[in-house]
């Protein structure tokens, strides 16, 4: 079956879905909006006219007109962060198979509409979160899931990422439209430590501020979560558009301790440093496959799309649990550091979103 793909909005790796098989998926036309330059949602990196041009589809103004006039069988969502889930819903409503860019919302409250609409849905939800395919951590999963660190007890991590400020939309530095810093690369970490632990959050309290960007006067720059995971695991998240900005390369960093050992993955490194009980000392491990996150990523979509399997980690209703924790940890910076207690029920966050979790 080749699949005919509807593109909503333009902003942020679409490379992901145009650069999809055309034997098996054919873009049918794109929903986007014309903005000058001095609006807040103008496009630094793409001209939706000249791109649907170069690709002979057509442009459409806004994402229902997408959908009544080409009928497209999957529905990609690129738009503004705060604006997604209406477009996820409606797509949903639709029975459409549904594939966005995180984040996949900005607020409990919407999470907690496109859960209800995801299982009533005859179509499927997937979110793109690709670091799970990364060579090395498959790795390091590969290493807890053989117990030779142990039962995990805690992890560390911290993501920084230099700030393309010219080559953002200024929305993105918003609050309103963009959520927040946990919100948005939160959601990469937060699914990462998910799928190496098996763990899920019980109970968060998180921090964010602007501490530098000017750009980001009404959003956030760095910030600071810790997570209780399931079976009393700990997570502590470090994230920060700033160092990266003072720094050469990657500022990235992971560690795990286990009751039999740690792994540690250093600033900017693309080793593995394995440290287990009766070793002689730490081993270094850099054998692990380089991948195309991304482009792994939509194989393993495309062939759940072709066997009707959608049980893969990226797919709701499983990959809603990321976003939920994240989303619990952005209402917790939100109000200052209040503990959020992490419902099974997305609803209950929803009603906890004001922060007054017991």
């Amino acid at each position: 079956m080749k699949y005919r793909l509807g593109i909503c909005g333009l902003y942020f790796h679409i490379g992901a879905v145009t650069g999809l098989p055309e034997d098996k998926v054919k873009l049918a036309g794109i929903a986007d909006g014309k903005y000058p330059e001095d609006s807040i949602f103008f496009n630094p990196n793409v001209d939706p006219e000249k791109f649907a041009a170069e690709r002979n589809v057509p442009l459409y103004g806004n994402y229902m007109e997408l959908l009544d006039r080409e009928d497209p069988d999957i529905v990609a969502v690129y738009c503004v962060d705060s604006q997604k889930s209406e477009v996820i819903i409606e797509a949903l409503r639709r029975g459409k198979h549904v594939v966005a860019d995180k984040p996949l919302c900005t607020g409990p409250e919407q999470l907690a509409e496109i859960e209800k609409a995801a299982a009533a849905s005859t179509g499927s939800l997937a979110l793109l979160l690709p670091f799970p395919c990364s060579g090395i951590y498959r790795k390091i999963k590969e290493i807890i899931d053989s117990g030779d660190t142990g039962e995990i007890l805690s992890v560390r991590s911290r993501r920084a990422y230099i700030q393309k400020v010219n080559a953002r939309p200024k929305w993105f530095f918003t609050k309103q439209y963009g959520g927040g810093l946990l919100c948005d690369i939160g959601t990469h970490e937060y699914d990462l430590v998910r799928y190496l632990t098996g763990k899920d959050a019980v109970e968060v309290t998180a921090y964010a501020a602007n501490g530098k960007i000017k750009q980001f006067e009404s959003g956030e720059d760095y910030a600071h979560a810790l997570f209780k995971m399931t079976d009393k695991v700990f997570y502590s998240l470090h994230l920060d558009r700033i160092s990266a900005l003072n720094s050469v390369g990657d500022q990235s960093s992971m560690e795990i301790i286990g009751t039999k050992g740690q792994i540690i993955v250093p600033i900017g490194s693309n080793t593995i440093i394995v440290t287990v009980e009766g070793s002689d000392g730490p081993a270094e491990i850099t054998d692990f496959p380089a991948v195309a996150i991304y482009d792994e990523l939509m194989k393993d979509y495309l062939a759940a799309m072709e066997t009707g399997d959608f049980s893969k980690r990226f797919f709701a209703p499983q990959v809603l649990k990321s976003v939920k924790g994240v989303l619990a940890a952005q209402k917790s910076a939100d109000n200052d550091g209040k503990k959020i207690i992490i419902q099974e029920n997305i609803d209950d966050i929803a009603r906890t979103s004001s922060g007054n979790a017991e």
